[in-house]
C-alpha cells in the first residue's frame, strides 16, 4: 500500500509540476477533479481515505492543449504577416496557427511499472494520420517506456 502511495504521490507532483509550466488559460485541464480530489486523500491518508479500494480512486487524467505556431510565406503582397527577422528578408511571413491536444491517462502502476497512456488529436489532422500517429505513439510508448518506468 505504501509503494501505491508513492506512485500517486509522484504523479500528483508530475500533474502540479506540469500545470505550472502551461499555466495560460486552457494550456492544462484536469479531466476529473473528482479522481485528482480521491488520490490526493488517500496519498495524505485523510478522511479514511487509507481503506478505500483501488478502483474507487479513479485514474489521474489531464489534458496539455498547445499551440503550435508554422511561419510559411505570403504568397501575395497583400498578405498579412510579419518581416522574416532571421534571414533579415523582407518578405512577409504569415503565421499559421495549429492545436495539439494531449490527453494523458496515468495507470496507477506509473511511474515505477506502466507508461502513461497518451493519445493525441488535432483539426489539422485527418482520421486516418490522427489513428496512424496514436498508433505508432502507443506501439513506442510500450517497447521503448514499459518496464523502464522507475
Amino acid at each position: 500500500m505504501e509503494a501505491l502511495r508513492e506512485q500517486l504521490s509522484a504523479q500528483l507532483d508530475e500533474a502540479r509540476l506540469l500545470e505550472s509550466m502551461y499555466s495560460a488559460l486552457g494550456e492544462f485541464h484536469v479531466c476529473s477533479p473528482a479522481a485528482m480530489d480521491a488520490i490526493e486523500s488517500f496519498v495524505e491518508g485523510k478522511d479514511g481515505a487509507t481503506g478505500e479500494p483501488l478502483e474507487s480512486l479513479g485514474r489521474l487524467s489531464f489534458s496539455l492543449r498547445l499551440s503550435c505556431a508554422q511561419p510559411s510565406r505570403g504568397e501575395d503582397e497583400g498578405s498579412e504577416g510579419e518581416e522574416d527577422t532571421a534571414t533579415g528578408d523582407s518578405a512577409l511571413v504569415e503565421t499559421h496557427h495549429h492545436v495539439i491536444e494531449a490527453s494523458f491517462s496515468l495507470p496507477h502502476s506509473y511511474p515505477s511499472a506502466d507508461p502513461p497512456e497518451v493519445y493525441l488529436r488535432s483539426d489539422t489532422l485527418t482520421r486516418d494520420a490522427q489513428d496512424l500517429l496514436n498508433s505508432d505513439l502507443k506501439r513506442y510508448m510500450q517497447s521503448t517506456l514499459a518496464g523502464n518506468c522507475g
